[in-house]
């Protein structure tokens, strides 16, 4: 599996656990029967630490001690799970004393375990085919039967809680035989208590947007949500790495909040942040330890700046880091944000020569001047809160171009505002477009870096009167006189020529 980011399986499987009343039942084979007293009857206990993928952890099923049950689903086995083993034969005692039954006594040792002395005897770690093999384990004391506590208390890397505590009380019985050594049952050899411990996949890390908006202008601000499930390897190192792409950077205000369910934690005590030189950040839990097994959530918000990109997606990604284990992501990449812009070119309009130097403004739908940096590549990015020398009248460049970047998909109004010495104004200087941003989930743009760029004329003065203008009306009376001329001219040639 790609990783092992455990919670525990909501049931163990079930062992069906009787207590002899005094003394075992005959073994297979000869083997003597024993008196609780005894302390030299063993078995060995193997715990088979098993992974189910996420949700299709099966429900509780009984266990004879002997045989595998049959899951239905897929498993994958789980190496490096420490498993600590207690003696609470006087507590398990206790309890039967008071008139429980030994199903009652093993259900209130698995909830209230730490609340009573307990006695380590040994631990294992699960190696080879998942398995921590406890050998030699003890029937009685000599003056009770045993029982034992099994805590799982390390998990290995992607695992992040431990499993719910099992308690095996002796004797154990397969088809009326006690597990002991030397003895069978069925041709079953019962020197050996097999059990499966389950633990469910799930995933390390989660990085997701607050909402499902793809399209942003330069300054706005995005969500993201870090969904992290501390892992047992993470006793001294636990840090959360951010990674931006360039058009993304990290706002460390008091929208940054870490829990760990209902709790807040506190900067600069439960953790340390490190804002990074790519606009992302570094977060370090003081104490990794404590939260093993835990689930933290990051939430915080990213500003777009005047460097995004207006051709590709900004993608933010997210890595953890443990005691083992490196660059860590999630198996499903946060969705890439976008913004866009437009191109236009400025040109004379009898001879098609671009015009640098022209005068712009740029409105929203809601009439607001835009203001905008001129950037290396000659483009007007839209400015965010810490560009310095933002302006709201923007000028062609060479060539007559005229490049607005930074906007997110909406209606926007190029105003022609001043032109070159020797052109008019156009009587409808405002030029309405339309910016189109990770249209059907892509990132395409239209109009915008390339094809499609739109022209804007000017017309130099002279060429025709200004409409509206007087210089019209002396070319006409011109040529009414002309005319007028010319018809008397003609009716006296033509009396002359009847006389």
């Amino acid at each position: 599996m790609k990783r092992l980011v455990g919670i525990i399986a909501t049931a163990l499987l079930a062992l069906p656990l009787f207590l002899s009343g005094g003394s075992f039942v005959q073994a297979d084979g000869g083997a003597t029967s024993a008196n609780p007293k005894s302390t030299e009857q063993m078995v060995n206990i193997d715990l088979h630490k098993l992974v189910f993928e996420q949700g299709n952890t099966p429900d509780s099923m009984d266990n004879d001690g002997i045989n595998q049950p049959d899951f239905g689903v897929s498993y994958a086995i789980l190496n490096g799970a420490e498993f600590t083993r207690y003696d609470v034969s006087t507590e398990y005692n206790r309890l039967l004393g008071e008139g429980k039954t030994a199903k009652q006594a093993v259900e209130s040792i698995q909830t209230n375990y730490t609340s009573f002395q307990t006695t380590v005897v040994d631990k294992q770690t699960t190696a080879g085919q998942g398995i921590a093999s406890f050998k030699n384990v003890k029937l009685a004391d000599g003056t009770n039967f045993k029982a034992y506590l099994f805590v799982e208390t390390k998990v290995p890397s992607g695992v992040t809680e431990k499993a719910i505590p099992l308690v095996i009380a002796m004797p154990v019985y397969y088809a009326g035989v006690a597990f002991m050594q030397g003895n069978s049952a069925g041709e079953q050899d019962l020197s050996t208590i097999h059990l499966y411990p389950k633990n469910e996949e799930n995933e390390l890390v989660v990085k997701g947007k607050d909402d499902g908006i793809l399209s942003y202008s330069v300054g706005e601000k995005v969500g993201y949500t870090v969904t992290v499930n501390v892992p047992g390897d993470a006793q001294t190192l636990f840090q959360v790495t951010d990674k931006p792409s360039i058009g993304l950077q990290t706002l460390l205000d008091a929208n940054f909040v870490v829990t760990e369910g209902e709790t807040t934690l506190v900067r600069g005590t439960d953790y340390t942040i490190v804002l990074n030189a790519d606009g992302g950040y570094t977060l370090t839990l003081t104490t990794p330890k404590n939260y093993v097994g835990k689930q933290l959530s990051i939430k915080y918000n990213m500003v777009v700046t005047s460097d995004a990109p207006v051709d590709q997606g900004m993608l933010n990604s997210v890595s953890v880091d443990t005691d083992t284990k490196k660059n860590q992501e999630p198996d499903t990449p946060t969705p890439e944000v976008f913004t866009g812009g437009y191109n236009f070119i400025k040109q004379d309009a009898s001879s098609n020569n671009g015009m640098s130097g022209v005068k712009f403004q740029v409105k929203d739908s809601s009439g607001n001047s835009l203001s905008f940096v001129l950037t290396s590549a000659n483009e007007w990015a839209l400015a965010d809160d810490d560009d310095t020398g933002a302006v709201t009248t923007i000028e062609t460049q060479s060539g007559g171009k005229l490049a607005v970047t930074g906007l997110k998909t909406g209606d926007y109004t190029l105003i022609e505002t001043a032109t070159l010495e020797g052109y008019v104004l156009p009587d409808q200087p405002e030029t309405a477009f339309h910016v189109v941003t990770n249209e059907n989930g892509e990132g395409t743009y239209t109009t915008t870096k390339g094809e499609g760029t739109l022209v804007i004329t000017n017309v130099r003065k002279g060429v025709l009167p200004a409409t509206g203008g007087t210089g019209i009306y002396a070319f006409l009376a011109i040529g009414a006189a002309l005319m007028l001329g010319a018809v008397i001219w003609y009716k006296k040639s033509k009396e002359t020529a009847e006389v």
